[in-house]
This record gives C-alpha cells, structure tokens and sequence, in this order.
C-alpha cells in the first residue's frame, strides 16, 4: 500500500501524535544515511538527523 506522504504532513501539522511519530519513522533512516554520508561521522549523524 502507497503512503500519502502529504496526508501525514498535513496530519502532522494538525497535531495528530501518531502522524509525527510515521513521519519520523519512515525518514529517520534514510535522512540519518544521506547526513551520514556528508558528514562521514556517525555521532555527528545523529545530532545533525536528530534536529532535521
């Protein structure tokens, strides 16, 4: 089943919890990989994904 990336936004926005909690869920790793890679470091990885 596709996600409606946008519906989970605009849920998030409306203050729905669990909508933010999604969002986080399914970026968290894939924006962790691509900061991970610029950065080179993993501890700086996860401050910098951690305030994305």
């Amino acid at each position: 089943m596709e996600r409606s990336w946008v519906a989970v936004v605009v849920r998030a926005q409306l203050g729905d919890r669990e909508a933010v909690a999604e969002l986080v869920q399914g970026w968290h790793r894939p924006v962790w990989g691509y900061v991970r890679q610029m950065l080179g470091r993993d501890d700086v990885a996860d401050d910098v994904s951690q305030e994305v």
